[in-house]
């Protein structure tokens, strides 16, 4: 008896689902395609070929929302290994589950709440710009992968999180030295830079002159 459906049609509802993060849809197009395999007999180079377009398909989708492999503990290298090492049907079975299982709830993770991750990183930021703040301490804030969220903070805001913290250093470190009332080290360390010499490289690269250069140039203006 021939079966309803094909392997395309599965991949694609398979694909489908995976974009709403549907687990249960996608287990049963997965139940549907190793239904099939067995009732074809399908070899194992074969098995392993469609296990392929499953693994493709859960990469697609976490690119997709600014993710990758390794943001759930993957990697193609770590896939083909352990794909090549599934000598039984139901180790390559489950191998796939696990796959989709993981790739669903992040994407899940950003249907869900995704769209304020960028937003609460920049609320961060603007709260502790005048901190020595890093990538990880903003990502352990907003409870977001790292390398996921700088992905997906520059992808949502055109700028990634070092420029952004930059830019507000700078715009405050400006705003200071317009005011006139604190030396430049006194400046530096205001805004979470301790390094003076490195404040001043980065100001000049950022205004086009240095902390003391631009003091004197408001000072000028004012009188």
């Amino acid at each position: 008896m021939q079966a309803a459906y094909s392997t395309s049609a599965i991949f694609d509802a398979f694909g489908e689902a995976l974009r709403t993060a549907d687990i249960e849809q996608c287990e049963k197009c997965l139940q549907q395609l190793f239904a099939l395999q067995k009732q074809n007999r399908t070899p194992q180079q074969m098995v392993l070929s469609d296990a392929d377009v499953i693994f493709s398909l859960c990469k697609r989708s976490l690119e997709r929302i600014g993710a990758g492999l390794e943001d759930i503990g993957s990697s193609y290298q770590q896939w083909r290994e352990v794909a090549d090492e599934a000598r039984f049907f139901e180790d390559c079975c489950a191998l796939q589950k696990k796959l989709t299982r993981d790739t669903c709830r992040a994407v899940d993770s950003v249907l869900q709440s995704g769209t304020n991750i960028a937003v609460d990183a920049q609320n961060y930021i603007e709260a502790h710009y005048k901190e020595p703040i890093t990538l990880k301490d903003i990502a352990a804030a907003v409870n977001a992968n790292p390398s996921y969220l700088s992905r997906y903070f520059k992808q949502k805001t055109g700028m990634n999180i070092v420029d952004t913290i930059t830019q507000k250093r700078m715009e405050a470190a400006r705003r200071m030295l317009a005011d006139g009332k604190l030396k430049i080290y006194e400046i530096s360390a205001a805004i979470g830079i301790e390094d003076t010499t490195y404040f001043s490289h980065v100001f000049r690269k950022y205004s086009g002159m240095s902390p003391k250069a631009y003091q004197d140039l408001e000072a000028k203006n004012k009188d």
